[in-house]
């Protein structure tokens, strides 16, 4: 079945001192998610912070959690070479994920041709399941619209996840959305206005730690609640700038802190600057959720 809605971006948690991810805090994470009624996981995103883990780190990471999830997951098998990737992506078919998404290989720059080329291998070589594209210019060669829709062309993906922050690249994909292939949202800063334009939904960063806010306002903009989405989006453009002042995924992961739940350690040492930051941040946090999460539910 094709995924609609509002998919969290999950984080992951990860034990104190050590590159393990901690896997009761994440079912734990999990389990909220589902608890707060949204439509599925990405599992090892970019806000899942899935370069810092080995294969087998994620082989086994991704199976705890769709075992245990009660939601679909669809699992980012993206890897800096392509045997890699497609190992992750095989692994994820048969724990039973509901999709694979894969963005260009990491690190070093290609041409859109070598692109085009790379994921029309890889969909030759994984075949009879979900694949979608992810386009993610901030961390990787950018996937150009152009070559987004040559590869939709082929009839071999299921769709994209787009997260380039960027309507215009949207509304050049929204063309090929139909009843087998969606087009996500990967960038929360856009959703309302592409969900409006028929997006099928966003992966959503946000809703890691907010799932509150980007379910109530995915309902209101599919009811038509004008002024419940605009009040929503108005909370949601003030998190966004909270959070983008401070390196990726720290906001999101110091927002479920926040929340009472574990997921808070970072990839690198907070000093004193961010520490006074992240100060900031906690009791701004403090005094807007009450009045957010009032607006989400009414």
């Amino acid at each position: 079945m094709k995924p609609t809605g509002i998919y969290v971006a999950a984080v992951t948690p990860r034990i104190p001192g050590a590159v393990t991810i901690d896997v009761p805090a994440a079912l734990d994470l999990v389990q909220w998610f589902s608890d707060r009624g949204v439509n599925g996981l990405l599992l090892m995103g970019s806000t899942g912070e899935f370069p810092h883990y080995t294969i087998e780190q994620r082989a086994s990471y991704m199976r705890d959690v769709i075992k245990a999830a009660s939601i679909p997951v669809l699992v980012n098998a993206s890897h800096s070479c392509y045997d890699g990737a497609l190992e992750l992506a095989r692994t994820a078919r048969d724990a039973g994920a509901a999709g694979v998404v894969l963005m260009p290989p990491y690190y070093f720059r290609y041409s859109q041709d070598q692109l085009f080329d790379y994921f029309r291998q890889f969909g030759d070589d994984f075949k009879d399941f979900p694949l979608y594209l992810y386009n993610i210019p901030f961390f990787t060669t950018p996937l150009d619209a152009t070559t987004a829709c040559r590869l939709l062309d082929t009839g071999r993906f299921a769709g994209i996840k787009d997260s380039s922050g960027k309507s215009e690249y949207l509304d050049q994909i929204l063309p090929y959305k139909n009843d087998h292939t969606a087009v996500f949202v990967g960038n929360d800063v856009v959703f309302t206005k592409m969900r409006t334009r028929g997006a099928d939904g966003v992966v959503s960063g946000v809703s890691c730690g907010l799932p509150e806010l980007m379910v109530g306002l995915d309902q209101a903009i599919t009811s038509g609640n004008t002024a419940k989405s605009e009040k929503l989006e108005a909370h949601l453009q003030a998190y966004i700038a909270k959070i983008d002042a401070m390196p990726a995924p720290i906001g999101v992961k110091e927002t479920v802190k926040a929340r009472g739940l574990r997921a808070q350690e970072h990839s690198i040492p907070i000093g004193p600057a961010l520490q006074t930051q992240l100060a900031d941040f906690h009791a701004w946090l403090k005094d807007w959720m009450p009045a957010m999460l009032d607006d989400a539910k009414a």
